[in-house]
């Protein structure tokens, strides 16, 4: 879990200050989903991953609300096209984590779905995703999240 969080701070303090600088900015990154159960919301964005020694991890940062952001992790590096099994359990490396932050402490963890990644290269990554989720304010609340995204590569922290 500690993995989980300190990928989630990383992520979304790298992701808005990306191409803020004089260097000419790659190709536009995106990102569309939609919640739906005990939390509805329509989100868009920027996408862009990260690749450390030891982790992969996509985050996905909503335009209108910083707070809300889906992630998708795993220990190991980048993925090859295919689709891969979204879960929650004990850290092993090449099974991901899909998570989705909708601000005021609603978090939510994956407990079953699919990260299908249709095109991957060293600089971009893009495919759709759809699982199922509990937490909440709660712990006990449940959403269903689908989408696509088209992520850039972010320097590592």
């Amino acid at each position: 879990m500690k993995l989980l969080t300190c990928a989630v701070l990383a992520c979304v303090v790298l992701l808005p200050g990306c191409g803020q600088g004089t260097e000419p900015k790659p190709k536009s990154s995106n990102f569309t989903a939609d919640v739906v159960g005990d939390e509805r919301a329509s989100l868009s964005g920027e996408a862009g991953f990260v690749i450390t020694p030891t982790a992969f991890v996509i985050t996905l940062a909503s335009a209108a609300n910083r707070n809300q952001v889906i992630q998708f992790n795993r220990l190991g590096g980048a993925p090859a096209a295919g689709s891969y099994s979204l879960a929650y359990g004990p850290a092993a490396s090449g099974i991901f984590v899909g998570m989705y932050l909708g601000g005021a402490q609603a978090n939510y963890v994956s407990t079953d779905g699919v990260l299908t990644v249709t095109s991957a290269s060293a600089d971009r990554i893009s495919g759709s995703f759809t699982f199922a989720a509990a937490g909440g304010t709660t712990g006990s609340a449940h959403v269903s999240i689908d989408g696509r995204f088209d992520a850039r590569r972010l320097a590592a922290p």
